[in-house]
């Protein structure tokens, strides 16, 4: 191995290295044998996927948990691969006014101007933060009501969903938006 595919194969290790871990264990569960994703790569394949993968992660810091860092890590590979139409920037915990109220949204997905009217929101909802007690269920059902009036676009996706198959969960953000441009 020559000095500068070793350098290359060491800043992929400290990228790696630097993801939070339901993002390093979901690479693992779908890197492919024929990626062989800890091999040093002859050619761009390797380097350029980690340099995507750093990209994609930096927002993970601002998420509040697992499943948002999971999940926003998927769609913005997604984002950076050209797949989000219309995308103008994917936010992690993005502020959204509505009804007079500040409100964060998990995932807020805003887009060109023209494309859509207003941002789609991407709700990651666990367990112990949304569906406890009955002042969550109440305060979630008031913020969602909220959202709704003021013309959001909101998609929730369970915690057990995003863990299962966060790529599913990207792919059906996908679709909403879609289907919100045809309509």
């Amino acid at each position: 191995m020559d000095g500068s595919s070793f350098e290359q194969h060491q800043k992929y290790f400290r990228c790696f290295d630097s993801l939070p871990a339901t993002v390093r264990q979901y690479l693992w569960s779908v890197a492919s044998p024929g990626l062989e994703l800890f091999t040093v790569s002859h050619g761009s394949g390797l380097y350029d996927f980690a340099v995507m993968v750093a990209e994609a992660s930096v927002p993970l810091l601002k998420c509040e948990s697992p499943i948002e860092q999971l999940l926003l890590f998927v769609l913005n590979v997604k984002a950076k691969a050209g797949l989000i139409p219309g995308l103008s920037q994917v936010i992690a915990q993005g502020l959204v006014p509505a009804c007079g109220k500040k409100y964060r949204g998990d995932i807020v997905i805003e887009f060109s101007p023209g494309f859509l009217d207003r941002p789609v929101i991407v709700e990651c909802d666990g367990h112990e933060f949304h569906e406890k007690t009955r002042e969550q269920v109440a305060r979630d059902k008031a913020r969602q009501r909220d959202l709704q009036i003021d013309g959001y676009h909101v998609i929730r996706f369970a915690g057990s969903e995003v863990f299962k198959d966060p790529a599913a969960c990207a792919g059906d953000v996908l679709r909403f938006i879609q289907r919100l441009k045809e309509s």
